[in-house]
Parts: C-alpha cells; structure tokens; sequence
C-alpha cells in the first residue's frame, strides 16, 4: 500500500482498521483510496454495469452490485446501489447477513465523508436499507433474526462519544439521525401498508379463483338436468371437481373474465408510458375479447406475428380448448365488438356480459376514482355484446359490489344494498329496473330467510339471463357469506346456466374472503390455476404501478404492452 499522509497534521503515522485509516497523531479518520488498482477498476466496472442494469430492468443488476460492493468496498455509489437491490428484491430472507454486515459498513462510515454530496448519497442509502427491512419483515417472520443488527448504525452514531468529534461531525451526526429516524417513521408505516396491501392482494386472487372455482365446478353439470345431478353425484350434487386428464375445466367464463383484466392493464400501462392524463378503459376491451375469439376459432399455435396483438394470453396452449362458448358473444365479436349502451347491436339479456367483469371492480381504487366509473365501465363492457337492459346493468351492479367487498370491510349483503343504489342512480330512466331490483331484493329476502338452496334459485330463475345469473350468485354468496364450499355447491346444483351462476358466486364470496380461505380441494387441480393467479397479481399491482420498483414496473410494462 502506498505510503499514506494524513490531511490534517500531515503525519504518516497511521493505523489501518477495516476499511479506515486513522492517524495515530490527531486521529483523524480516512476511507482506503482501494485495495490496489486492479480491485478499483474493477469495481468501477461493476458500479457501472449496476448502474445500466438499474435502467434497463435487466435481471443481472442484483449479482453486479454484489460485485461492485466486493471489488468497491469504500465507494459510495457501490453502497447505494447494493441498497437498491435488496429493497427491491422479493427473496429478501437470502440477503440477511449480507443486510447485517451492511448496516455494520453504513456505520462504519456514514460520517467519514467530507463531501457532502457523498453524505447525501449515504443517507438515501441508509434510507433503502430501512425501506428493505421493512419489506423483508412483511414477506417473512424469519427475517426477524436480524433484528438485533438494523440498530447497528443507530448505537454507533449515539454512542460516539461527543469528545471524539469535531462540531462539523457532530452537526453530520444530527442530520443523519435525524434522517434515521424518519426512516423508522417511514419503516412503520410501509410495514401498516404492507399487511394492508397484502390483505387487498389477497382479496384479488380470492375473486379470480373463487371464480375460477365456481365456473368449473359447474361447467361439469352445465345442461344437465337436476334429477341427472343428485342422480350420479348424490344428495348434495357436485361438491368437488370431475378432473378430466388430472384437470378441473374452466369455460368460457374464466376465459374471458382473463382477457377483461388483459385489457384492463394495457390500458393502464400504455398511460403510463405515453403520460396520458386520461385513460378510456373501455378501449383495449373489443380487441381482447377479438383476441379471445381467435382461441375460439383458430388451432394452437397460431402465428402470432400475423395479428397486432397485446395479449400474453395467447401464448397459452389450454386457451384455444372450445368450452361452449356463448353464441351471442361469438356473433357480437365477429361483427367487430361494436355494442354501446346507446346503440346496442342486439337483445339480448344473456348472461354472457355480466359474467366477464369481475376484473373492473378490482381494478379501481376507492381513492383514486368515484363510484360512477367503474360501474359505468361494467355496463359498457358488457354492452359490447349484449344489448339488452338486462344484459348489462346487472353487469354494473356485479362491478359495485365487488369494488365494494375488495376496497371496504363491508359485509356482501351491505355491498349489495350499496350497488342497488348505484343502479337507480345510474340508470333512472331503464325500463327493466324496477323488475331488476325487485329480483334481487327477492333474492336477498330468500337468503335472510335461510330458504332451501334449491327451492330458493327456482324462484330467481335458471340463471341464463344476466339479472337471473346474477340474483341466484347473489342469494348464496348472502346464505353462505363466509364459506366458499356452500356457496358454490348452492349455485351449481341445477338446471340451469351453472358454471356462470357458479363464476359470479365465486367472483362475491372470493373477494369477501379471500385466497387463503378458498378450500384446498378447489384451488388443486384446476386448470390453469397458476395463471389465473398470475393475473390477479398483475391485476393488483398495476392498480398500483406508480408504487412499484422500477424494475417491477419496466416487467409489467413489457407483459402487457411489449407483448
């Protein structure tokens, strides 16, 4: 090492410790200039290479800061953006000895920094080393185990005594600690967020596969006959899924309610990219459901380069299985989709739109728009098919009452109330209304009176039409609020439009409920129950992309733009 002076007293008497030098004359301290040229080059190549990968969202950005941090040990920047990556990364139990040795480093050297520029860079890293913890703390318990070390640089700098700092340092001491402790302040309340989130993530998973759920528990008795029901499936009807080749089959529904959410998120997604200060997420709806009818009609694989697509969904083999798709939406879409509440395209009052939109009730949050506009959304999209007043107002209040369940403690019967007034307002001058909620009402009536499951739906109908689909979801999703086996098995086990009655009851009860509380039974086996919960996860996070890590969002920008 070369011989080294001190800038104070010009002595060479000095002691090396770690990655300090402290003259033995004055004792003023110094940071190691490297550890030898070569070691420095490289951890400027590494820095650098952090850095480009940071911007580009590449994968390599967490092995190049531990690279940068390994070869730059005293370098500022090899710090911060090592922080960076542990914040960012979800697998934050991997990183715990290495969060502990930084917290050691930062306090180290946290005030060893004569520029101030560097001292800022120190605090923001200090900073991304909270915002990691936090999120560590939140994704796992175990995490715990380095509660002791994130004190680290806290004891250091109190502990300092006042004699061994010049007042220059001490005024760093106080600006750091002060910045540490809005960093507590802000861990707290990122940590309150998180369970916060992490319950709304899961209430969004609930109400995909919940719906999922529903749709192919009843996709398997759709058409049949109820004496053929309790016939082969015994007194309580279909309670658990007939796998076929070691999968329970969705339909149509839970195809589409997929491509509702896919057009929902490039929507979004293209206004983040191009700034729009006003998005229409009724646009991408015609070409997803455009999409959705080449699965229909084309064999997989198709040649993906001969269509301006935008959904990933297309890449899926399972997605092309023909799963008696309704015929009013099969000759709205051929005819370009073009539906609209004030220039329908047909009559009919078919449950086909009402059993898509559960996405657009997750989709927006109760702070950022009013209750007018994803009610009206729901009605919109399912007027692309669906012309009749009953077609696509029930569609509106599904939307309202799954917005209701998701972004509120509400009870369903609450939400339903709320969505019943919604609709009057919406709709004054619709015709069909009145019969409308006096149907729903009869449902919820039915529900309080704890009325039989099947003497109860005949009484609301066969569930073909959109008012009567959703009517029979409503009444056993109100019997049944908080068990997903009873719903279901109520809203499956007749003679009617099943696995649509079934969907929507699943779409209510997983959103009240939740993921975890979905019985086991019905999430194994189900085909493509993965990806089902991909897109309640994208769903989720898109409605939040603007809180997202960089590298996140570049991801979901690439999913659902970049297709």
């Amino acid at each position: 090492m070369e011989l080294l002076k001190c800038a104070q007293c010009g002595s060479t008497d000095m002691e090396l410790q770690g990655y300090m030098v402290i003259c033995r004359h004055c004792g003023s301290k110094y940071l190691l200039s490297g550890q030898g040229p070569e070691a420095s080059l490289k951890g400027k190549h590494y820095i650098e290479r952090a850095k480009e990968a940071h911007l580009t969202g590449s994968k390599k950005f967490v092995s190049y800061t531990e690279k940068a941090i390994k070869y730059a040990p005293e370098d500022p920047e090899a710090w911060l953006y090592r922080m960076y990556a542990l914040a960012e990364d979800r697998d934050a139990v991997r990183y715990a000895d290495v969060l502990a040795e930084l917290t050691t480093k930062a306090g180290d050297n946290v005030l060893l920094f004569s520029d101030t520029d560097h001292l800022a860079e120190y605090k923001r890293a200090v900073y991304y080393w909270y915002l990691s913890f936090a999120i560590a703390i939140a994704n796992n318990k175990q995490y715990l185990k380095i509660g002791n070390n994130r004190m680290a640089l806290e004891c250091w700098l109190a502990h300092l005594p006042e004699d061994d700092l010049t007042e220059e340092e001490k005024q760093r001491r106080k600006i750091v600690c002060n910045g540490l402790r809005e960093a507590k302040a802000i861990q707290e309340e990122l940590m309150q967020k998180r369970i916060s989130k992490n319950k709304l993530r899961d209430k969004f998973r609930g109400c995909l596969v919940g719906g999922a759920a529903g749709d192919a528990l009843g996709y398997t008795v759709e058409f049949w006959g109820e004496k053929k029901i309790f016939a082969d499936f015994g007194e309580n009807g279909i309670t658990q899924y007939r796998l076929i080749a070691g999968k329970a089959i969705i339909s149509d529904d839970t195809q589409m309610t997929l491509f509702t959410a896919n057009a929902l998120m490039t929507e979004a997604v293209r206004g983040v990219k191009d700034g729009m200060e006003s998005l229409r997420y009724i646009s991408y709806l015609p070409q997803c459901y455009e999409e959705w009818l080449l699965t229909q009609t084309e064999k997989y694989p198709i040649e993906l380069n001969k269509y301006e697509h935008i959904s990933w969904l297309l890449k899926i083999p399972e997605m092309y299985a023909k799963r008696a798709p309704g015929n009013t939406c099969l000759a709205a879409i051929r005819d370009g989709c073009r539906g609209r509440m004030d220039s329908p395209i047909n009559t009919s009052k078919g449950c086909g739109g009402v059993m898509r939109v559960a996405p657009i009730g997750l989709f927006f949050p109760k702070d950022r728009q009013t209750d007018v506009e994803p009610d009206i959304l729901g009605a919109e999209a399912a007027a692309l098919t669906h012309g009749h007043e009953m077609g696509y107002i029930p569609a509106a209040m599904l939307v309202h009452v799954i917005r209701e369940l998701t972004y509120t403690d509400c009870s369903i019967k609450e939400a339903v109330e709320s969505a019943k007034t919604a609709c009057r307002k919406l709709f004054p001058e619709a015709g069909s209304m009145p019969g409308f909620l006096k149907l729903i009402d009869r449902a919820v009536a039915l529900a309080d009176q704890n009325a039989d499951d099947l003497e109860a739906i005949h009484k609301l109908g066969e569930g073909w039409t959109g008012d009567e689909a959703l009517a029979i979801a409503v009444f056993c999703a109100l019997k049944y609020p908080d068990d997903m086996e009873k719903a279901l098995t109520a809203a499956v086990n007749h003679k009617g439009d099943s696995d649509s009655t079934g969907s929507i009851a699943g779409n209510i009860v997983g959103a009240h409920i939740g993921y975890e509380k979905i019985p086991r039974k019905y999430k194994e086996g189900m085909e493509l129950e993965k990806e089902i919960r991909t897109m309640a996860e994208d769903l989720f996070e898109v409605t939040r992309i603007d809180e997202l890590s960089f590298i996140r969002g570049r991801e979901l920008g690439n999913k659902y733009w970049s297709v």
